[in-house]
């Protein structure tokens, strides 16, 4: 889990960025 807060769209107020995600095993086809 990451987040941070970016300016993404230059409006000049920054935006909430969440990012989330898991590997169940080697295989990337899961993905």
């Amino acid at each position: 889990w990451g987040s941070s807060f970016v300016d993404l769209n230059g409006d000049g107020w920054d935006d909430l960025v969440v990012a989330n995600g898991y590997i169940t095993t080697n295989d990337t086809g899961d993905l």
